[in-house]
């Protein structure tokens, strides 16, 4: 049945209905997985890289520095003893931070779960055990012994240490329940009781704390656990984290706990409704007010990479070295950041940044008032920013006009980036813009793909036109710009590449057809992927066992020669990766011979009445295909002219063969051989190769035996075809010296 005229959909109609069907259906399913919170792994992580590249690139210094790390280097390591010391020496340095340099507090990014190694607690045992009066023993010697071993009591003397100092311990929780050391301090408040306003900690089953007797003379104490994301790096601390229960603080929390005053209000605070439930957007600690997520965890301030902070060695501390201005009335935070003690962690700032530098950093933060914070605003701000998105791009589609459409495109996704910068600068607010950005994504592909269909209908008649003349590869490029470009033959300059496959003789004999040609496929279709895709060269034609392919036109590109010779390295590297895949007889061998050439040549669409083909003519290709032949002379992979190395000099390790005289070409030829990428090359083949043309030179100056030891040196260490041969070269002139008028030219006869 047809439809009446007036209800008929025109093309233009039907293409408006289905942008608006794709644009309704991607927005739907990007906002339900925002809001069901089954946003993709793969999003999530573009989120935090996105979030990575704001921290890193507004990384500077928070107003005054109010925090220094103490550091337990490797100076002080070897000045003073490997890790633990003796808890005489923490002591001690306890007293030092306070009595010497009068810091305001200090936190240990370090735990005392275990009695240190003195020897009070085993002679106490012995004394123990002697009856009063045994052996003369009377109560005054007794009362001397007692004495003697509370001086070797070390962890007492830490412990008199921290009382009355304003010090936090640390220690760590752990997911094994079966693994707990040492004493947990008093909990902070009950986990139910922050479950009612929106908190659910992380749990910790098993813990290393500290000593029973440290944990009681220090007035705080905390976790030091970070927060590891999906994708290894750590971005936030959990400021308070359940065991058993009840939550406890983390060390930053404690630090700024004790700096508020025992007195300080604590709030969970502002809380505010979102979603139908109460959400706690962050701890109100005295004065400090410290955004938190739903887990209680709260990001880390990264001012800039390792070593950022204001930083103390504690052994400058103990010999009072240390600068008073770096210690005084400042929060100093002890911890490791020797790499033998490996407490390190990647960061958006430093792959190895050191862990106490990350609570360093989340007070300096605290202090200066300088902490990031995702609001609770933001799922409601990034569904606005979807559905608004999705508006804008409908109507920049709306005539389905590709080059207005990627303006709009643009325009929104620089909207969406933009908006996002602007939080994070002015007020470190994090807002994640993965969906809306794959949002503008999947619409820009999508509408895009309907505006091509409907707008470029006469562009895909005249492909049609070109692909009988032009490599398939070509033809979307230069339908961009049609009147730059023509079919005519021209003159110009190009490099060409002949690719052959060694060992195809030895192959045919020994194989079925059918087999024979699905390998010759394979092989054809890899060394042609490497020139086609990975470096945009044009493939001429197959010649039976070998590919011809030119790099510099039609398209114009000024470093042919270099992606050429970058080509020619990596098919050697594919037919290496792909050789053992390959099914082939025994003792058939295959390699690929490749040759290549710079100049002039004819371009353009040539052939007869029967069939056309856009092709290369002239003496470069001549040359080329006399380079692919001689590589089997000296045993090269790749063999190229002059022109080639001298256009692509820069980024290779080359190998100069010899100079020539090819069949076709009366004028000699410096022929030289691609070794690698300069970026691959080692210090041993660089050698080898200077050694190599230092040979070639005493060689054309007729110092025969000189070339001939170096030859004989490299052979040995590098036995190849091409230093054989140049030892036959100079061990026949030793014995007949060549006729006055020589010139080091090699002549080959065949092709």
């Amino acid at each position: 049945m047809k439809l009446p005229s007036a209800f008929a959909l025109t093309p233009k109609t039907l293409a408006s209905l289905v942008s608006a069907a794709a644009t309704l259906g991607v927005t739907l399913l990007l906002s339900w997985a925002l809001v069901a919170g089954r946003t993709p792994e793969m999003l999530q992580r573009l989120d935090l890289l996105i979030y990575d590249f704001w921290v890193r690139y507004t990384a500077q210094p928070a107003g005054k520095p109010q925090v220094t790390v103490l550091e337990l280097d490797e100076a002080s390591l070897l000045k003073l003893g490997q890790w633990p010391w003796p808890r005489d020496r923490i002591a001690q340095v306890v007293k030092e931070v306070f009595d010497t340099y009068g810091a305001r507090a200090l936190a240990f990014d370090i735990v005392f779960a275990e009695p240190d190694r003195s020897d009070a607690a085993a002679i106490r045992q012995r004394l123990e055990r002697v009856p009063p009066g045994a052996n003369g023993a009377d109560g005054a010697l007794r009362q001397e012994f007692e004495a003697l071993i509370d001086s070797l009591d070390r962890d007492r003397m830490l412990a008199e240490a921290l009382k009355g100092r304003d010090v936090v311990l640390g220690y760590y929780f752990n997911a094994d329940p079966t693994s707990r050391s040492g004493a947990l301090p008093e909990p902070w408040l009950p986990a139910d009781m922050a479950q009612t306003l929106g908190i659910r900690a992380l749990s910790g089953p098993g813990y290393g704390a500290n000593l029973e007797a440290l944990v009681q003379a220090a007035k705080r104490a905390g976790h030091f656990n970070p927060r590891v994301d999906l994708d290894g790096v750590t971005r936030s601390i959990p400021l308070l984290q359940e065991n058993d229960g009840m939550l406890y603080t983390s060390l930053t929390l404690g630090v700024l706990s004790l700096l508020a005053g025992d007195n300080a209000a604590v709030d969970f605070g502002p809380a505010v409704t979102a979603g139908g439930r109460e959400v706690t957007e962050a701890l109100t600690v005295g004065p400090f007010k410290l955004p938190i997520d739903g887990r209680a965890q709260a990001l880390v301030p990264f001012f800039g990479g390792r070593g950022t902070l204001p930083r103390v060695s504690v052994a400058d501390l103990l010999e009072r070295k240390a600068d008073p201005a770096l210690l005084k009335g400042r929060v100093v935070v002890f911890g490791p950041i020797a790499a033998g003690l490996k407490d390190s962690r990647s960061t958006p700032v430093d792959n190895n940044q050191p862990g106490v530098e990350l609570h360093a950093s989340y007070l300096q933060g605290a202090l200066t008032g300088h902490l990031p914070s995702r609001p609770y605003y933001t799922d409601a701000a990034v569904l606005s920013t979807l559905w608004l998105v999705g508006l804008i791009m409908l109507l920049g589609a709306r005539r389905l006009r590709p080059g207005p459409f990627s303006l709009v495109s643009i325009g929104a996704l620089a909207a969406v980036v933009g908006g996002a910068g602007w939080l994070w600068v002015q007020h470190r607010a994090v807002l994640p813009v993965a969906l809306p950005l794959t949002q503008i994504a999947m619409l820009f592909v999508g509408l895009n793909l309907l505006g091509y269909l409907f707008e470029t209908r006469s562009k895909n008649a005249m492909n049609k036109l070109f692909g009988q003349y032009v490599p398939p590869e070509l033809v979307g490029e230069m339908n961009e710009n049609p009147a730059q470009y023509s079919m005519s033959a021209k003159s110009t300059e190009l490099t060409v590449m002949f690719a052959d496959v060694r060992g195809f003789t030895t192959l045919s004999e020994k194989m079925e057809p059918a087999a024979l040609g699905e390998l010759m496929n394979t092989l054809l279709t890899e060394l042609s992927r490497v020139i086609r895709a990975d470096h945009l060269g044009t493939i001429d034609k197959y010649i039976g066992d070998c590919v011809m392919a030119f790099w510099g036109a039609p398209i114009d590109r000024p470093d042919h020669a270099a992606a050429a010779t970058a080509a020619a390295l990596d098919m050697q590297k594919a037919l290496t990766a792909l050789l053992p895949r390959l099914v082939v007889p025994e003792g058939a061998h295959i390699a690929v011979g490749i040759g290549l050439n710079t100049g002039k040549a004819v371009v353009g669409n040539m052939g007869s009445a029967y069939r056309m083909a856009y092709t290369v003519l002239g003496d470069t290709v001549n040359t080329a295909s006399r380079l692919e032949g001689l590589t089997k002379a000296y045993g090269a992979a790749i063999v190229v002219g002059e022109a080639v190395r001298a256009a692509a000099r820069e980024g290779f390790l080359w190998c100069e063969l010899d100079w020539v005289r090819v069949k076709g070409r009366d004028m000699p030829l410096a022929i030289h051989e691609p070794l690698c990428r300069l970026s691959e090359a080692d210090a041993t083949l660089r050698d080898q190769v200077a050694r190599h043309e230092q040979a070639l030179v005493d060689y054309r100056e007729r110092r025969f035996q000189q070339a001939l030891d170096t030859w004989t040196a490299l052979q040995a260490e590098r036995p190849c075809k091409l230093h054989e041969l140049w030892m036959e070269r100079a061990q026949t002139y030793l014995g007949e010296p060549p006729a006055e008028g020589w010139d080091g030219v090699y002549t080959f006869e065949s092709k």
